[in-house]
């Protein structure tokens, strides 16, 4: 099996390990990841592209090169991550035919608040927007306006641009500050304020192909069903894999698209793009205990919220 990342489904909200069968062969297929079961996966040697997303549901069609990538760190031939590059290169300078593509997918813009008030803006397809903003491990989120994917894109560049807001966090930012996560009141009162500051701006100095709207939604409850995992002091994090690594322990959470697993008294957290491309197996029995090389993040207990924005 070619392991193809992990996927929050868009009408569940629960998170699966994406799969094929074999490496550029057939459909994706799904993997349920279950809170307090046992997880065991044994990574092989083999590592191929992944391929690429096709929308409107963005599933990913076959490389057609079947690229082999062991021993790189990429998990994308050029050709693949060239037609995936609508999604990531700057709105500005897209090609026509990627801003028509664009032009007919409608599309939202949202805020996500991570922990300590770190929030950020982007843009989400209709047809993933649950399985977007949980792949992103939000705490919370508010959806501010729709419209055509260029549209909402253009938007996105504009307000991150006015009011300094990121369009991205890495994920050793995002579990660093994983405990310090703001209660579902003190989230709403937070992202209700980003949204009178951009809707207020929006209204007052920008035109475009786009409708305002309000949809706030609190994700923390869905990444795991205990607070073992918002009350961790350090996190052992993994985010480089080997071959013939085994992957494996109780599974007590998915934050995004990071895996926590719990071997006897040792919590792991293992970013799941470390495993893209590579061939793996399940296993029936657990692996001996893990011998992973980790980045030690620190935490520490929040203190309090600051709810001044504007």
């Amino acid at each position: 099996m070619q392991f193809l990342g992990v996927k929050w489904d868009n009408l569940s909200k629960k998170p699966f390990i994406k799969y094929k069968l074999s490496s550029n062969t057939g459909e994706e297929l799904y993997y349920p990841l279950i809170y307090g079961q046992y997880l065991s996966l044994k990574v092989l040697n083999c590592k191929n592209c992944i391929g690429y997303h096709v929308p409107p549901a963005y599933m990913k069609a076959n490389c057609k090169y079947n690229v082999n990538l062991s021993n790189q760190p990429a998990n994308q031939c050029s050709s693949c991550r060239f037609n995936d590059s609508t999604y990531f290169l700057p709105v500005d300078i897209l090609s026509p035919t990627q801003i028509e593509m664009l032009k007919g997918l409608k599309h939202y813009n949202y805020i996500n608040l991570f922990g300590d008030n770190l929030i950020k803006i982007g843009v989400v397809a209709d047809s993933r927007k649950f399985t977007r903003l949980l792949e992103q491990g939000a705490i919370a989120t508010i959806i501010f306006s729709s419209g055509d994917g260029y549209s909402i894109r253009k938007i996105e560049d504009y307000i991150s641009r006015a009011l300094n807001i990121k369009q991205s966090v890495n994920w050793k930012k995002k579990l660093s500050l994983l405990n310090k996560y703001a209660s579902i009141d003190q989230a709403e009162i937070l992202l209700n304020d980003y949204y009178k500051g951009i809707t207020g701006m929006l209204s007052k100095y920008y035109t475009g192909n786009f409708s305002l709207m309000k949809e706030f939604y609190f994700h923390k409850n869905l990444y795991s069903n205990t607070d073992e995992l918002y009350n961790l002091q350090e996190i052992k994090y993994v985010e480089k894999i080997s071959p013939e690594d085994n992957v494996g322990g109780q599974l007590i959470g998915v934050y995004g698209e990071v895996i926590f697993i719990k071997f006897e008294d040792i919590i792991i957290a293992v970013n799941s793009k470390a495993l893209l491309g590579y061939t793996f197996e399940v296993n029936d029995s657990l692996p001996q205990k893990p011998n992973y090389s980790y980045t030690y993040l620190n935490t520490k207990p929040l203190d309090q919220i600051n709810l001044q924005l504007f």
